[in-house]
């Protein structure tokens, strides 16, 4: 027998203690058909059948029951092979062959290893998996379209013509319009990062590419006030491995 606030008499319920850790109040059980559930408002609204069978609890008592605090909704459903599938509140069920599962990390893909014979339990459309649950776009971080992109809080993305580079700030990208690559960069991929990279012999972020001084002549006329000290050059031509070498260069009278 419970009693919830407000309601005028307890009354008894059927409780699982047994499926998903205990404490489960069931509201409803279809087995067989053997209860019409084809009925009039009066009779959801005050319930019928039996707890031991099939049932409706009734509307008012849900009503009581609800709004006492926030309750979590499982749907349990056993397939014509007596497979039970259990499914939390926030996701569906659906044939195997037709459910696409979609995750936080890779929202543009569906995970078929969720898949197993007869039914899944799977997030909404529009939903992805974090964990084991199912969330909106942006409690996965912030959510881009192009691709179906999941970009993680405080990562940045740069679209498929570098002409836009977003930081990911509180669930929103907030983008760069003067994002650009240099006349001495590219747009390109590495390491599965997409942004401008300055091109070989150059140094860079790749918005801003330079090159390294070809001797100590131009170490000097960039910046005569530079004092003798050793500095990495590009000789014109070069073809060393590493395209760079460290020279000593004395600066006071001329920089040769």
């Amino acid at each position: 027998m419970i009693k919830p606030d407000g309601y005028p008499d307890p009354f008894e319920v059927y409780c699982d203690n047994i499926d998903s850790s205990g404490g489960w109040t069931v509201i409803q059980r279809r087995t067989d058909g053997s209860i019409d559930f084809r009925r009039d408002w009066d009779s959801y609204k005050s319930g019928f059948g039996f707890l031991s069978h099939e049932f409706w609890l009734g509307n008012e008592k849900l009503s009581f029951l609800t709004n006492q605090k926030k309750y979590q909704l499982v749907i349990e459903i056993t397939t014509s092979s007596d497979a039970l599938t259990f499914c939390p509140s926030n996701m569906d069920i659906d044939n195997c062959s037709t459910a696409c599962q979609r995750t936080c990390e890779a929202p543009g893909i569906c995970q078929d290893e969720v898949c197993t014979d007869g039914e899944v339990c799977f997030c909404p459309d529009g939903f992805f998996m974090k964990g084991s649950h199912c969330v909106a776009p942006k409690q996965c971080g912030c959510y881009v379209s192009e691709g179906q992109t999941i970009v993680a809080e405080g990562d940045f993305f740069v679209n498929s013509g570098c002409t836009r580079k977003g930081v990911c700030t509180n669930g929103e990208i907030i983008w760069d319009e003067g994002y650009a690559c240099s006349p001495k960069a590219e747009c390109g991929v590495r390491n599965e990062i997409r942004q401008c990279y300055c091109a070989n012999g150059y140094r860079g972020d790749g918005v801003n590419c330079t090159r390294p001084p070809k001797d100590c002549q131009e170490i000097f006329e960039d910046d005569s006030t530079r004092n003798s000290s050793i500095y990495r050059i590009q000789p014109t031509g070069w073809t060393g491995q590493h395209l760079r070498s460290t020279v000593t260069c004395l600066t006071e009278e001329d920089g040769r």
